[in-house]
């Protein structure tokens, strides 16, 4: 008798999301990484590491100057969130020093950051 036992396909994990956000990250498509980073997010995962790629896939391939107030916005409130959960993950702190200097700096908004 061969009987053949059939595995329904587990559920992607968070991690899963992740791996597939870093590649997506890595092929320059960013709507795609973005979406698993939040995928990844939403399913349990909750690091630093991950809110930095999360920040780099909404900067979607682009200088910070060149991106819109709102997106600087969102992407400095990730990178805040990513430096408050993992104090020590200096990548975040350099990029997030780089959005200040490229977008407020480079484009003379620095009244904007007082606010």
């Amino acid at each position: 008798v061969n009987m053949h036992i059939q595995h329904a396909p587990q559920a992607p994990t968070a991690e899963d999301f992740f791996a597939q956000g870093l590649n997506s990250l890595g092929c320059q498509m960013y709507p795609q990484a973005l979406a698993s980073f939040r995928q990844a997010a939403g399913s349990g995962l909750s690091s630093g590491e991950l809110l930095y790629y999360t920040a780099l896939a909404q900067l979607n391939g682009k200088r910070p100057r060149a991106q819109t107030f709102a997106n600087i916005q969102a992407v400095q409130k990730t990178l805040k969130s990513a430096v408050e959960k993992s104090p020590g993950l200096r990548r975040a702190w350099l990029l997030w020093a780089i959005v200040i200097e490229d977008y407020y700096v480079m484009n003379e908004c620095r009244n904007l950051l007082l606010g």
